[in-house]
């Protein structure tokens, strides 16, 4: 199970200046909502693209102990730490010189303990082991970039007009943008 404990904000990956010099928008009058629709924007690709853009921090809980974990969020950028529920059902952090974390680039981040380290006995319970862990793109690609800026031009242009089925649609360049993000080619 995994839960959700932070999200950065919109302006970590796309500044205020930026957004409007996109919608050459020169006055302040918007500065208020332009964030709002920059997160909209991110949240949006997010979801289709299945990837954390924003720094989030995520617990995930496993209910067994294992010599391995792997990390269903992509990409994660660090394992902030790693606990279980000891036999009297309190939570006791494992030394991270107990395990090796894998981050690879491109799928699943891996959890493993060292050779001369046993899985702990745990309480049994839903969560005995909680992984707490942060997601992130450190270095966005310029299309990728570009696809929230176009869906922020979408929603800015178009504020007037959009329907809650509106906001859940991407535009037309930002979907096929997403689906060459979601093939590998950018």
């Amino acid at each position: 199970m995994r839960k959700q404990i932070s999200k950065a904000s919109s302006q970590t990956w796309i500044s205020l200046e930026e957004a409007k010099q996109h919608l050459r928008v020169t006055g302040t009058w918007d500065d208020a909502i332009i964030p709002v629709y920059t997160m909209a924007a991110i949240q949006l690709i997010e979801k289709y693209c299945q990837i954390n853009i924003l720094s989030t921090v995520f617990e995930e809980s496993f209910n067994t102990p294992s010599y391995e974990y792997l990390i269903d969020c992509h990409p994660v950028t660090a394992i902030n730490s790693v606990k279980y529920y000891n036999t009297d059902n309190t939570l006791t952090t494992i030394s991270s010189s107990d395990y090796m974390v894998y981050l690879p680039d491109s799928s699943r981040a891996r959890v493993t303990l060292k050779e001369d380290i046993s899985p702990p006995t745990v309480y049994s319970r839903p969560d005995a082991i909680v992984i707490n862990y942060t997601t992130a793109i450190t270095t966005p690609p310029a299309l990728l970039k570009a696809a929230v800026l176009l869906q922020l031009g979408s929603f800015y242009e178009n504020r007037e007009n959009e329907t809650e089925a509106n906001l859940k649609v991407l535009n037309i360049g930002v979907q096929r943008i997403c689906d060459l993000y979601n093939e590998g080619k950018i």
